[in-house]
């Protein structure tokens, strides 16, 4: 869309009051283009609700996008809500790293990871990564994250997300939310998550 700006300089106004014809029209009037841009959302690839059953101690089960919820084996699990950060150094309140085998028959490793920081207010990031392949070289890799401070929730992957990306209740995880690859939005499925501490 072209937009027409007039712009009359104060020796232009005195030249029109004056009656001279010999106004510069270039020094009367410009013309300038705004541009616009259109922005979209990434189209997300959504999964099925998590299936309706407790996993076992030391357990766990993810569904990513359309595929088949895979089970997974947690390989280490630690939940502290009460830790605090020392100075720059964010504290580590869950931490959890489960593995399974997908229907195609590619590894799965999951890593859970809560942290809160200091700063003019306290932080905290929920992260969750899932890694397909061999994890130095992965057929897949993604990611989600969100980040909470004083009550607002920040996710760059779902602009719409208003709570936090995982609940911990008890020595039970769970976490819905829209991953991609890592700094990326294009290839972004929802994935929901559920893993028991032993």
């Amino acid at each position: 869309m072209a937009v027409v700006v007039i712009a009359v300089t104060a020796s232009g106004l005195l030249a029109g009051a004056c009656g001279d014809d010999d106004v510069d029209d270039g020094a009367v009037s410009s013309t300038s283009t705004i541009a616009t841009t259109t922005t979209t959302q990434p189209i997300v690839e959504p999964a099925p609700s998590m299936p309706d059953v407790q996993p076992e101690s030391g357990t766990g089960v993810v569904v990513i996008g359309g595929g088949e919820a895979v089970t997974l084996e947690v390989v280490g699990c630690t939940i502290d809500a009460s830790a605090q950060p020392e100075g720059q150094v964010p504290a580590e309140l869950v931490s959890a790293t489960a593995g399974g085998t997908t229907a195609s028959g590619a590894e799965l490793l999951v890593e859970v990871r809560r942290f809160r920081s200091l700063g003019a207010s306290p932080t905290v990031t929920d992260t969750v990564t899932l890694v397909e392949g061999d994890p130095e070289a992965p057929d897949r890799a993604l990611v989600a994250q969100r980040f909470e401070v004083d009550g607002l929730v920040t996710d760059l992957r779902d602009p719409d997300a208003d709570d936090p990306l995982l609940r911990v209740s008890g020595s039970t995880i769970e976490g819905s939310g829209v991953f991609a690859p890592p700094g990326d939005t294009v290839g972004s499925v929802e994935a929901r998550l559920r893993v028991v501490c032993s």
